[in-house]
């Protein structure tokens, strides 16, 4: 049973730390103006706002707008200083790389939790057996832990009059993990294993690429008979048909467990137990598929209102290798092919958008809720001030771990040349512990 446990904790360790990343890691990764608001969408400003809501296609651009880059700054330490790779370093840190991959430093780190200690502790006795965890025990989920993520990156569109054709990279990844009673028990609580006793883990993955070709139309669904703000009030929408083509497919459920003995030191051998059902397809047995997407706009004088829907009814099709993986009684782990080219269609979840942005008396208001692909929504809200050439931004967010997140920042501008810098708060890191990070990046304004 010793030997299992030696054996096994990186695996387990590592599925533990996956099965914990948070879906809205991508956050980080926004304008430095939008860092500092909180996060909150700037009508005009920054890259994507037509590839999440298509009806912004049609919506003319207003008068000073923007464009904006996010600079890596928090690559440089990372580069100064990598991290131990090695697990056989005595430097080496676990749950320090987990906090990076959860991170992914493209801002500035001002402020870090303290990283998790590695030490465990195992308690023996005559017929007993506890280990100590210490910190690592109360990282480790009592409930289910699940995440999802998709991915819509950037949009290569033309378009002519209300139409349009465009092509994208998607991508979609899921994972839930739970351990049952007794090895909570054992590993969060620090209570000794007992005989005849199943502990076990669970774990079911999901992970998908694809490249989608698009044909769109957003057109104004009402334009008011006088508009003297600038021309661009009225109601807006947009739909968008996608045609998938799969590229790489996998999903797995697995299971790993043991079950001990009457006397745990005895001469009964630990009933080891490890099998996984795997499916995956290569680009060659990649299908096609199809998907939807639907937003509407509402512009009145100086506020506007979006919402939209993403991946209605989105499937994908693919032939698939079916593979069993499991221990055998010899302790060796054999892989048994159960079909080849066996059709399966995929889904992607559907996610949602609501967005709100007005101008009152020289101050910009933006918010928006959104909802992922587990069903959880999210939400923030930021107020922008120009004084002269100066910005004064803040911002406040609510993050999946039900989490309330501040922000700041300014902006400073010289004629079509604008400098943008952020600080904010967040909990992405294994003990969802507040720590803070810096964003800075260039504006082109029209």
């Amino acid at each position: 049973m010793f030997r299992f446990l030696h054996a096994s904790r990186w695996l387990l360790l590592a599925a533990f730390l996956l099965a914990m990343l948070p879906a809205d890691s991508h956050a980080q990764f926004m304008s430095a103006r939008r860092l500092g608001m909180g996060g909150a969408p700037v009508p005009g400003c920054g890259p994507g706002a037509e590839g999440v809501n298509v009806a912004y296609r049609a919506v003319p651009r207003p008068q000073h707008g923007c464009r904006a880059m996010s600079l890596p700054i928090g690559a440089l330490p990372l580069i100064a200083n990598p991290p131990v790779l090695d697990p056989d370093d005595p430097d080496f840190n676990a749950y320090e790389l987990a906090n990076l991959l959860m991170t992914m430093p493209w801002n500035y780190s001002l402020s870090s939790p303290e990283t998790p200690s590695n030490d465990i502790g195992v308690s023996i006795g005559r017929n007993s057996l506890s280990v100590d965890l210490g910190d690592v025990g109360q990282l480790l989920p009592r409930d289910a832990s699940e995440h999802a993520v998709v991915a819509r990156l950037p949009v290569l569109a033309v378009g002519y009059k209300r139409a349009f054709v465009g092509v994208s990279p998607l991508v979609h990844a899921e994972n839930s993990m739970a351990i049952n009673a007794p090895l909570q028990r054992a590993l969060i609580d620090g209570e000794a294993f007992a005989p005849l006793t199943r502990y076990e883990v669970t774990d079911d993955a999901i992970g998908q690429a694809a490249v989608q070709g698009m044909l769109g139309w957003a057109q104004p669904l009402w334009i008011p008979a006088d508009d003297p703000r600038g021309g661009r009030s009225g109601l807006y929408g947009g739909v968008r048909a996608r045609l998938i083509r799969g590229l790489a497919y996998a999903d797995a459920q697995s299971v790993a467990g043991f079950t001990t003995a009457d006397t745990l030191f005895g001469d009964d051998a630990v009933d080891v137990a490890y099998s996984s059902r795997l499916r995956t397809s290569t680009p060659e047995d990649g299908g096609f598929g199809r998907g939807f997407d639907a937003g509407v706009v509402l512009v009145a004088g100086r506020t506007e209102v979006g919402f939209a829907v993403n991946d209605i009814a989105t499937e994908l099709n693919w032939k698939v290798r079916e593979r069993l993986v499991q221990e055998d009684s010899t302790g060796d782990v054999v892989e048994t092919t159960l079909a080849e080219g066996q059709p399966w269609t995929s889904r992607i979840p559907a996610t949602g958008q609501l967005t709100v942005t007005t101008r009152v008396a020289g101050f910009l208001l933006a918010s928006a809720a959104t909802r992922d692909a587990l069903g959880r929504t999210t939400g923030c809200a930021g107020v922008e001030r120009w004084i002269g050439f100066l910005a004064l931004r803040a911002g406040v967010s609510r993050d999946l771990q039900r989490q309330t997140q501040t922000s700041g920042g300014i902006g400073l501008r010289f004629g079509r040349f604008g400098l943008d810098a952020g600080v904010a708060t967040h909990s992405r890191n294994l003990t969802h512990e507040r720590s803070t990070e810096l964003g800075a990046g260039f504006a082109f304004y029209r």
